[in-house]
Formats: C-alpha cells, sequence, structure tokens
C-alpha cells in the first residue's frame, strides 16, 4: 500500500525501461487460483487488522487484477463503478490520485464536435422572384462545427430553376424557359433547445449571400445576358433543424455513443431575405432533406 500511495512519473519511467521476461503460465495460474478462492481472499482483507479505506482500496485492486480480459468494456464499466464507490466513500484519500489514474477508465465527450451533410429539396420563392423564376430544386452540402450546444453551420445551397418570363438584361432579352441558378452561401449559428438519443432540434439565424444568374453555359453561347438576373447581393436567413439520428456506428471516433457521435437524417426549413436594390422584392422558403454524420472526440475524465 505504501508503494502505491508514493508511486510517481519516476516510478512509471522506471517500468517502461524494464525488460519483459519470457512468457509463462505463472500469472495465468496465480489469477486462476486466486479467482478460486476469492472469497476466501476477501473475507481475509475484511478481516484484517487494517483501516476501512485500505480494505476497500485493497478490495478494489483485487477486482482490478482479477478483471477479464476477454471482456475489456463490460469488466472496464464495473470496474469504473467500484472506483466511482470507492472515490465517493473516501474522499480525499490517498489513493486518490491512483484510483482515478490507474484504475478507474472513463472517457466522455469533447465539447467540440465536426460533421457534414449533402442535401436536396425545394426552394419557394415569393414577390417579384416569383413572377420571374420557377421555384428552385436544390444540391448541396453543408459542414457542422460544434462547441457544447452551439453550432456554426457552413451550407452552400445550389438550386436549380428556370426564367418563367423573358428578363430584359443590359445589352439582350433573357429569354423564357432558360435555365437559372440560385446559389446561397450561408454562414449560421444554432443553439440546440432538445438534444437525445434520437432527436436534436436547433433554432438558427445568420447570414448569406444570394445570386441569381444564368448557367455558364447559357452565358458562352450568349455572352450579352451576363450580367442578366442578380449578382450576390447580401441575404439574412433563419429557421430550424430537426436531426434525427440513426442508430448507425460511425466507427470513427473511440466515443461512438447515439447522442453525441451518430449519423442523421436532417430536415431543414429556412427563410431567406435577399436586400436587392431599386426596390426589386421577394424572398425565398427553402425545405431541405439531407444525410449526414456528427462526431465528437473524447476525452479522460480524471
Amino acid at each position: 500500500m505504501h508503494s502505491i500511495t508514493s508511486f510517481d512519473d519516476e516510478d512509471w519511467e522506471k517500468m517502461s525501461r524494464q525488460i519483459p521476461p519470457t512468457y509463462d503460465r505463472l500469472f495465468a495460474k496465480l489469477r486462476e487460483s486466486t479467482l478460486n478462492s476469492v472469497d476466501h481472499v476477501k473475507n481475509r482483507l475484511r478481516a484484517a487488522d487494517l483501516k476501512t479505506v485500505d480494505q476497500d482500496f485493497l478490495l478494489l485492486y483485487l477486482e482490478y487484477l482479477l478483471t477479464d480480459s476477454e471482456e475489456v468494456l463490460q469488466e472496464q464499466k464495473r470496474i469504473n463503478s467500484l472506483a466511482d464507490e470507492f472515490l465517493a466513500n473516501h474522499p480525499d484519500s490517498a489513493y486518490e490520485n491512483y484510483v482515478r489514474e490507474n484504475i478507474r477508465y472513463v472517457f466522455i465527450p469533447s465539447k467540440w464536435g465536426f460533421g457534414f451533410e449533402f442535401f436536396s429539396g425545394y426552394g419557394l420563392f415569393t414577390g417579384n422572384l416569383s413572377e420571374d423564376y420557377q421555384n428552385s430544386i436544390p444540391m448541396g452540402v453543408g459542414f457542422d462545427i460544434e462547441y457544447s450546444k452551439i453550432t456554426l453551420y457552413l451550407r452552400n445551397y445550389i438550386g436549380f430553376s428556370f426564367t418563367k418570363k423573358e428578363l430584359p438584361s443590359d445589352t439582350k432579352i433573357w429569354k423564357e424557359n432558360s435555365q437559372v441558378r440560385v446559389l446561397l452561401p450561408e454562414t449560421s449559428f444554432g443553439y440546440a433547445v432538445i438534444d437525445n438519443n434520437r432527436l436534436k432540434v436547433s433554432p438558427f439565424a445568420g447570414i448569406a449571400s444570394t445570386s441569381i444568374s444564368p448557367t455558364e453555359y447559357d452565358i458562352e453561347k450568349q455572352p450579352e445576358i451576363e450580367d442578366a438576373g442578380h449578382d450576390f447581393t447580401t441575404t439574412y436567413t433563419a429557421g430550424i433543424n430537426a436531426d434525427f439520428k440513426l442508430n448507425w456506428g460511425t466507427g470513427l471516433f473511440r466515443l461512438n455513443d447515439s447522442k453525441h457521435s451518430y449519423w442523421f437524417v436532417r430536415l431543414r426549413y429556412g427563410f431567406s431575405a435577399p436586400q436587392f436594390r431599386d426596390g426589386y422584392s421577394g424572398n425565398m422558403h427553402y425545405l431541405t432533406l439531407g444525410l449526414g454524420g456528427l462526431g465528437r472526440g473524447s476525452k479522460r475524465q480524471l
């Protein structure tokens, strides 16, 4: 017990320099013999002339030494439970550091998380936009950077649409039923108001930029329509995310519980308000459905 309470970094360094012996059956036989007599060993420890804290530590240490190497995860959970009980019953004991650093192995999720999403859906125009352009079908990708309950969303909405009528540009008419590209790069912040093993709901708000323009293919054929549509303009955006967590293991994270590291199906409603000039008006409502994943690293809790 004295060697354990005085165990320090220098002792660990000495152990790391030791030359391991050739394999033999001594430890296996000793463990087997102890397991066969474990009740007797525990009773002798309880009957020994020792302080309660010393007895409890030796009983914990015995359980630690006899863990089943073939059932590591389940055994470690059991040992962690016993270690927590010891620490609760004997706060600030001489064995506390040893128990926390060498017996108890508990990992908790990092506050930082990173995710991605591929999505599609439907974008609905209002105002002058609805008069000039058909509603859009988007394809897009998004990235999430999380810290605790706050998420930074970085998304690029690429919408496919068509003109509803002939639209004049500075030099030529943009023909009816021409292809239109709707670009909506977005940066927004969300806050998780619900977050459990099945569902995460996060309202969000932020800033984006909206561009509605001819395709590069059409511009190559008709360079004079290059200035048609609307160049990137400041856009305010807000909405709500609902992430439905899937019970799929990612295999990428040491801590792989369904609440903190998971694949998801994301339903997202967003409202975007472009700040057009010259009296032009119109907003966009969009609903997207995406598939993605989010993971958090893990750190040991001492």
